[in-house]
């Protein structure tokens, strides 16, 4: 191995099995660890042979595997700026191997193995999408790689060169989160058919055609099933080659082109069946002066600053009719007013179907259909906060796509067969030269004629009033100027639910009085599952079948009428329209939780401590925490978990220990685990509580003290614990036990302080509990007032 080699703390860290906060302790602590080789101060680089003597020299293990040689000698190689290329020559060097093994064992015996292999690896990988720049000029570091190939397989080999290179240049390139990656993988998979295709233009490194890649290896493709065809394009070259690479050591039947995919397409024509996209945010130099007059923006001229949307109809124009679009967005991009007429032309046309928030900063999920000749347009959207629970999106989907008549993968055939002409043409042709139409209240439909070019006229632009019938009147509007959203889409109520359009399809179908695609309750849209016509007793009874057999919306989604969203803001930002506790059933409970809780509150307050107001202080002796555990009045005992997310074993969480709650995390039986008995003290980094359940696993962060009771109270050292605690530095992991002191006092004193700091927790505990039951009912009455699912009592 070449004696340049360098390592980063986190290399460091994971040859010694240790933290990276050990690594850095050893810096301070150890005045003979080796000094920086290269790097910046924020991240240092050492020589590896300099590392690995004082490793050796201070007795600390390690063990430096063939995957760590491996990336240390590419770094070695060559300097930072080409490490992306020699990484993509070193993949391109494993697909070569798993294409042609017999060719390698012949080239491996050569001795001329440098020079020869880049035009071996050249002619076996003909289909990448640049030519592997850099090559690798150390006999020995070739053999490693096709050892780790050997070893792990040529796609774990690749895998392990590619989180490394990724981690290194964690500020320069923008990975999908991995859960997220996931979500988007699977509901890729369920929309789209075996032998189908699926469409990435924003591609990076293949993060998201590599969750599609996994789900379906998860999932098990029917034996001779033809597999999924994978599309990608991709700006950056580097980035290209890896993305290909990866997905072709896997034996995936994918196409990568680099290029810039507004400007230069490298899928012009082509329609998938799914997009999945998560395009860079916030770029200014899009090519919008260019792009202008591109036929792609269906929906509108994306405005300069809002290159998301031209990604958004981008994506629309590679997915055939009825094929799905998952997009990642900025959550601003929901409420921007510079956006909201393209937004408005998704939500009329019936493209856009769901905006799923994420996480509270975003990125937002959008969700689109391409809309398909003569299907009915929905009537409403679905938005959800999946922040806490990513979970909910995959039940959530199905569930409104169920409700709006979908199989998962396209219309049903009973939506199919549904009576269309009420609704009109739907497809984004048909939003710039015919009519564009939506189901309104009360399965209400409203169009008018669509012209191509110009501005609304202001006296045709779709208008409704209320009348006898219910009649709506539609004029012209053009879609491509887009006038202002208050004029472009207004219906109002009747008795009979007629549907009028100008000059549209109505008449040319003759469809007259025709019956609505799809009806609206409670919010939410049924049309296309019913069997049956919603006006006869037979038909309202199978509808109503059908939507029993749908599961329900989790509570932090809903559907929202897309009539409601057309306003001024056309805003479909998740936060303003869904809310985690939006069930008004839950009102009375919430009152009744409030008044019972205050009645405790009283109870609680009116035994308050009998506290003596002295004129003086009264200085106690005191002693250290570790005095009393020299002496056995107490042992002290630290979590060893960093994390708990998963396992058969609750665990007490720092939050639990806050609050006065159940342990709500969870771990696996591993060495060195604290479990908690009753009557033990656990102190946080800001508070300290006995606990009374027995059983939990102590938590990350949390240390406890299980004291000799014939000697010591536990309430008395709790109520000392946590001011300690409270006094304790910000950035301490754990009460320094070293600091905390006691009162020495005997045990009769001990239980009077420690009565005194129970009943002041208690009224605590009560205080917040009040507190919070008084912030739901507040929020449930508010929503419930606001949505309409509450009134006041006449």
């Amino acid at each position: 191995m070449s004696h340049d080699a360098t390592v980063n703390a986190g290399d460091i860290a994971r040859l010694a099995d240790v933290g990276r906060a050990a690594v850095s302790n050893w810096r301070r602590r150890y005045e003979d660890f080796p000094q920086p080789v290269g790097g910046t101060a924020s991240s240092p680089l050492f020589s590896l042979p300099e590392i690995e003597e004082w490793l050796r020299r201070n007795g600390k293990s390690f063990e430096v595997s063939l995957g760590d040689r491996v990336w240390q000698g590419l770094r070695a190689a060559v300097d930072d700026l080409r490490l992306g290329e020699l990484s993509g020559f070193a993949g391109a060097f494993l697909l070569y191997v798993h294409r042609d093994p017999d060719g390698w064992r012949r080239l491996a015996a050569a001795p001329d193995l440098v020079e020869r292999l880049p035009r071996e690896v050249a002619a076996a990988t003909a289909d990448l999408p640049v030519r592997p720049g850099t090559g690798l000029e150390d006999a020995q570091l070739i053999r490693w790689i096709a050892d780790l190939s050997a070893l792990h397989g040529p796609a774990t080999a690749f895998e392990f060169v590619c989180e490394r290179y990724v981690e290194a240049h964690t500020r320069r390139l923008a990975v999908t989160r991995g859960e997220v990656a996931s979500l988007m993988g699977r509901l890729a998979r369920q929309a789209c058919p075996e032998g189908g295709t699926i469409l990435d233009p924003a591609v990076g490194v293949g993060t998201l055609l590599l969750a599609v890649s996994d789900t379906a290896v998860l999932d098990g493709a029917p034996p001779g099933a033809p597999p999924v065809r994978m599309l990608g394009q991709e700006i950056n070259e580097t980035s290209a080659l890896l993305a290909s690479l990866r997905l072709l050591l896997r034996d995936a039947n994918a196409r990568i082109v680099a290029g810039d995919s507004l400007r230069h397409d490298g899928f012009e024509g082509e329609r998938a069946d799914v997009v999945l996209c998560d395009p860079p945010f916030n770029e200014r130099a899009w090519g919008h002066e260019e792009l202008i007059g591109d036929p792609r923006w269906d929906y509108g001229v994306p405005p300069r600053g809002e290159p998301e949307l031209a990604w958004v109809q981008h994506c629309l124009a590679h997915v055939r009719p009825g094929g799905l679009v998952a997009i990642l967005m900025p959550a601003a991009a929901a409420a921007r007013r510079s956006g909201r007429r393209i937004r408005a032309n998704l939500l009329r046309a019936g493209a856009l179907r769901a905006v799923i928030g994420l996480s509270a900063a975003g990125p937002d999920l959008w969700l689109l259909r391409r809309p398909e000749a003569g299907a009915p347009s929905p009537a409403s959207i679905l938005l959800a906060d999946a922040s806490d629970d990513l979970s909910i999106v995959e039940s959530a989907w199905r569930t409104y796509l169920a409700d709006a008549g979908y199989d998962g993968t396209s219309l049903t055939a009973r939506e199919r067969s549904a009576d269309t002409d009420a609704a009109g043409p739907s497809t984004p042709e048909a939003a710039r030269s015919g009519l564009s139409a939506g189901a309104v209240a009360e399965g209400q439909m409203s169009g008018g004629a669509v012209g191509s070019s110009g501005a609304a006229d202001a006296a045709g632009q779709r208008s409704a009033s209320p009348g006898a019938e219910g009649q709506t009147s539609g004029g012209a509007v053009r879609s491509s100027d887009t006038a202002d959203a208050r004029g472009q889409w207004l219906a109002g109520s009747g008795a009979e639910g007629q549907a009028y359009g100008g000059a549209d399809a109505f008449e040319a179908a003759g469809a007259g009085r025709g019956r609505s695609a799809g009806w609206i309750g409670e919010g939410r849209t049924h049309g296309g599952i019913d069997a049956g016509d919603p006006s006869t007793m037979d038909g309202q009874a199978r509808q109503a079948e059908a939507v029993a057999s749908v599961g329900e919306l989790p509570r932090s989604a809903r559907t929202v009428r897309i009539i409601e969203l057309l306003d001024d803001e056309v805003d479909v930002s998740p936060a303003r329209h869904v809310s985690l506790r939006g069930d008004a059933q839950r009102y009375p409970g919430a009152g009744r939780r409030l008044r019972d809780l205050a009645e405790v509150l009283a109870e609680v307050a009116g035994a308050l401590p009998d506290l003596e107001v002295l004129s003086g202080r009264s200085v106690l002796p005191t002693t250290a925490i570790t005095d009393l555990a020299k002496a056995g009045m107490v042992s002290v005992r630290h979590s060893v978990l960093k994390t708990a997310e998963m396992g058969d074993l609750s665990v007490l969480m720092a939050d639990d220990l806050a609050r006065g709650g159940a342990p709500s995390g969870r771990t696996g039986n591993e060495p060195g685990l604290v479990t908690v008995a009753a009557g033990d003290v656990v102190a946080s980094t800001t508070t300290a509580r006995v606990i009374d359940q027995p059983g939990a696993v102590l938590g990350p962060q949390l240390s406890l003290y299980r004291v000799d009771r014939s000697r010591l109270d536990a309430d008395f050292l709790a109520g000392f614990l946590r001011y300690a605690a409270a006094r304790a530095h910000p950035g301490a992991s754990r009460v320094d036990v070293r600091r905390a002191r006691v009162p020495r006092l005997s045990l009769a004193e001990q239980r009077a302080y420690g009565a005194a700091f129970r009943r002041l927790a208690e009224l605590e505990d009560a205080i917040r509990d009040v507190a919070e039951a008084g912030e739901a009912l507040i929020q449930l009455g508010l929503e419930g007032l606001v949505d309409g699912r509450l009134r006041p009592r006449a």
